[in-house]
C-alpha cells in the first residue's frame, strides 16, 4: 500500500489569494501580458501560473516554505504552521509533482524567491520561445530585454528592490 505524501497533504487547503512573493514575481516577470493566469488547476494540481496556450506553468517558491536546495541541507526541518517536514522530503514532494505536470505535456518554470528576477525573466523568454511563443514574445519584452542577459546572482536578503518589468505598452510610442 502506498505510503500518502504528507507533504502534498499538509498544503491542501491553503488559501488561494496570491501572496505577496507570488504577486511581485508576477509582476516582475510580467506574467500578464505573456498569458499566463494565476491559480490555475491542472491535472489534480493548483499551480501558480499557467499560460495553456504554450503549456507551460510558472512555479513560485518560497525560500523557506520550499527549502531551497541552495540554502538547506537535506535534513533541514521546515516547520509551518499547518505542516512540519524535511527539506528532503519536500524536495521529493515538488519533484514527483514536476514529474507528473510533465507528463501532461507541460514546461515547469521554477522561480525561487532569492533568484535573480530579471535573469529568470530572460530565461522564461528563452522558454516560450522553444515552446513557439515568438508571436506573444514580441510585444512583452523590448529591444533590452532581447539584447543583454544579465548574470545570475542570488539578490538575497530582505529588503531588496524588485525589478519593474520594461514592457512597450500598446500604443505608446517607443
Amino acid at each position: 500500500k502506498a505510503k500518502p505524501n504528507n507533504v502534498a497533504v499538509a498544503f491542501r487547503g491553503q488559501p488561494k489569494e496570491l501572496t505577496a512573493l507570488h504577486r511581485r514575481t508576477r509582476e516582475a516577470l510580467n506574467l500578464d501580458a505573456l498569458g499566463f493566469v494565476p491559480e490555475q488547476k491542472v491535472g489534480h494540481f493548483r499551480c501558480d501560473d499557467v499560460n495553456e496556450a504554450l503549456r507551460v506553468i510558472v512555479e513560485v517558491n518560497g525560500d523557506y516554505v520550499h527549502a531551497n536546495p541552495k540554502l538547506y541541507k537535506p535534513t533541514a526541518k521546515i516547520v509551518l504552521e499547518w505542516a512540519r517536514y524535511t527539506a528532503k522530503e519536500k524536495w521529493a514532494a515538488d519533484a514527483s509533482r514536476a514529474a507528473c505536470l510533465k507528463r501532461l505535456g507541460y514546461s515547469v518554470f521554477v522561480v525561487w524567491e532569492s533568484d535573480n528576477l530579471e535573469a529568470a525573466r530572460i530565461a522564461l523568454r528563452r522558454l516560450m520561445d522553444e515552446r513557439g511563443g515568438e508571436e506573444l514574445l514580441r510585444g512583452a519584452f523590448t529591444s533590452v530585454d532581447r539584447d543583454e542577459e544579465p548574470g545570475i546572482k542570488n539578490q538575497g536578503g530582505s529588503g531588496r528592490s524588485w525589478p519593474r518589468p520594461h514592457v512597450r505598452r500598446p500604443g505608446l510610442p517607443r
